[in-house]
């Protein structure tokens, strides 16, 4: 050590020394003396690093951001096991599942021919009526021809559906009276004295007339006239 390092720091030391022996000071002259040093001989001390823990797998991955969030498909919930279903009913023996109202209605009985008749939709059919004409052609002449029968109305059990049968027809009936040679024609001859053969008028449901094989159906649509009150007297 140098004289002049003695005479500068001699003092101090000395001073710190009869300080610590008095109870006074708590560090030792060498702690004091670092401490006293220049500054630029502490910049040039090497730094001691902090370590630092090595990154672990979940410290390394990064948090999820909203969008990572979205882009990210749901996850669908675990299927339930041991699951049962249910196996579906059947429906009861006296309901009847149809695909078309005609389906419905019974099939003919034998020597019997069942006829539909699907009306389109009419303007205001709450003034229109359907007239049935059953009947057969057969050679007339200018004598009067007509066959007799009943339509006979019945309604589908369970399902409230009309439907009509013929059961049988007379004739034909005819005048005596002397033709022409001439007169003799092929003629469609209708039944008459069919009560109930003018019908109601409803595009909505087919209507259904069960006919003997022989006898074929024609159908016309008859419209009513504006309604007109009548005199009193």
């Amino acid at each position: 050590m140098s004289h002049a390092f003695r005479n500068r720091h001699t003092p101090a030391v000395a001073l710190c020394a009869a300080l610590l022996s008095a109870g006074l000071l708590s560090y030792s002259p060498l702690t004091l003396a670092q401490a006293a040093a220049p500054a630029s001989n502490s910049s040039t001390a090497p730094t001691q690093e902090t370590p630092t823990l090595a990154a672990t797998p979940e410290t390394q991955q990064a948090p999820a951001t909203a969008t990572d969030a979205e882009a990210a498909p749901a996850q669908e919930p675990a299927a339930a096991t041991n699951v049962t279903e249910a196996a579906p009913k059947a429906p009861p023996a006296n309901v009847i599942t149809v695909n078309d109202p005609v389906d419905a209605f019974p099939a003919p009985e034998p020597g019997f021919v069942r006829h539909v008749i699907h009306l389109p939709v009419g303007n205001y059919e709450n003034d229109l009526k359907v007239e049935l004409l059953p009947g057969k052609v057969i050679e007339t002449d200018c004598n009067t021809r007509q066959f007799i029968g009943q339509l006979e109305e019945k309604t589908l059990e369970g399902w409230g559906y009309t439907y009509y049968v013929l059961p049988s027809i007379e004739g034909p009936i005819s005048t005596m009276m002397a033709c022409p040679e001439d007169s003799k024609k092929m003629q469609f001859v209708p039944v008459t004295g069919s009560a109930g053969s003018l019908l109601y008028y409803n595009s909505r449901l087919p209507v259904v007339v069960y006919l003997p094989e022989e006898v074929e159906l024609r159908w016309r649509t008859w419209v009513a006239t504006p309604v007109v009150s009548a005199d009193s007297q």
